[in-house]
């Protein structure tokens, strides 16, 4: 599993970057996927002209699905997407941000494991966030997303259950605590690329 970053974050600081790759990289091993070959693309809310967090992608935490770099004739032939844009809100706190991250990861080991699909119809790649099938236990049937609250579909419950154990087992990780400390003595201190750093600093940090 590989992750790379968007050209929107390319001003972001190397320290930043190096802890959501620790992010990711734990996370995937936790959940037994770090041995996929799939693609990941970070995008987050930063604004590289202002160097700041404006919201400019439209999301309370994060969402992840099929990037659009995944060639669009092989998606309509029935092939799974293999590259992913995970978009990230960095205006939350240190611990809720990781676990967005967490959260949207929990999605990635449905959609590489086949819980989660794209669809065609009529000749059209069904988008995700409209029509996404979940295999039930045997696998003769699905569960569509239409007419279901969001939070009460099968793979976000899953998603909402996991996400914070995940959260907090990564930051007791050494790796990610040294990465979180070189950051914290490189003076990343910018609330648009570490949420809330001044806080975390001073211990107030959700």
């Amino acid at each position: 599993m590989r992750l790379r970053f968007s050209e929107n974050d390319r001003s972001m600081p190397e320290e930043a970057k190096d802890i959501f790759r620790m992010i990711f990289d734990l996370t995937c091993k936790r959940l037994g996927i770090d041995a996929f070959k799939h693609e990941v693309v970070f995008k987050s809310n930063h604004d590289p002209e202002t160097d700041e967090g404006e919201g400019r992608i439209g999301l309370e935490r994060g969402s992840i699905g099929p990037s659009w770099e995944n060639d669009e004739r092989e998606l309509k032939k029935g092939k799974q997407p293999t590259i992913f844009e995970l978009n990230l809100n960095l205006n939350q706190p240190r611990m809720e941000l990781i676990a967005a991250m967490c959260h949207e990861l929990v999605h990635l080991r449905q959609w590489v494991n086949g819980m989660l699909r794209t669809g065609v119809r009529d000749g059209k790649i069904i988008p995700y966030f409209y029509s996404v099938p979940l295999l039930n236990k045997t696998g003769d049937s699905r569960v569509p997303l239409d007419g279901i609250h969001y939070e009460n579909t099968p793979w976000e419950a899953e998603a909402f259950g996991e996400m914070d154990k995940l959260a907090s087992w990564v930051t007791q990780q050494p790796a990610y605590i040294k990465a979180e400390q070189e950051a914290l003595q490189s003076g990343v201190v910018k609330v648009c690329t570490i949420p809330r750093w001044e806080a975390y600093q001073k211990g107030e940090e959700k």
